[in-house]
């Protein structure tokens, strides 16, 4: 459970198997951040109807000859609540000869409605709720948990800026960031 790795919950177990948690013998029972993404859709993200996504300015990394997006999105909808996911493959330093800088992707979300009554930024982060690395785990004890917070209302425009303002950093969705 090294961070946010492809996970298979075949055994649900701890140990040298893939599992959804550590076991309470393993001092606490703690959730791993795979398993805390999975609950990210199933509790805070109402809503059966998938609304399609455009990327108008995404960013890839060439592997093997193909483009990767370093950003995936997701959004759903339930009557009057839409829930927009945004999930960062983008590390922050060097890798594969590219340099990622501080990691953080631009994202502007231009958004299909005009007005809000209430937004809320959930999102896997530090136990203080600083952005949290995604090299961390919850093996030994508990680095990676859901957060929450409101945003005021009064930050939506037309366009949607992922910033400090709204529950990201300066820069933007942070390296690794599942909002």
């Amino acid at each position: 459970m090294d961070g946010y790795q492809h996970q298979c919950y075949l055994g649900f177990s701890s140990g040298k198997w893939w599992s959804s948690h550590t076991l309470p013998e393993a001092c606490g029972f703690r959730a791993h951040p795979g398993w805390l993404a999975l609950k990210l859709r199933n509790r805070y993200a109402p809503g059966e109807t998938m609304l399609a996504t455009v990327h108008n300015h995404q960013p890839t990394i060439q592997t093997d000859g193909e483009d990767i997006p370093l950003i995936s999105s997701y959004a759903l909808t339930d009557g009057d609540t839409v829930s927009v996911f945004l999930l960062s493959r983008k590390l922050d330093g060097v890798h594969d000869s590219i340099d990622f800088e501080d990691g953080c992707i631009p994202v502007t979300l231009p958004l299909p409605f005009s007005a809000v009554t209430a937004i809320t930024r959930y999102r896997l982060e530090s136990p203080d709720g600083t952005p949290v690395d995604p090299r961390a785990n919850n093996r030994q004890d508990l680095a990676v948990v859901i957060g929450a917070e409101e945003i005021d209302p009064a930050t939506f425009g037309s366009d949607f800026v992922l910033d400090e303002t709204t529950g990201a950093e300066a820069g933007g969705l942070p390296p690794g960031g599942l909002a």
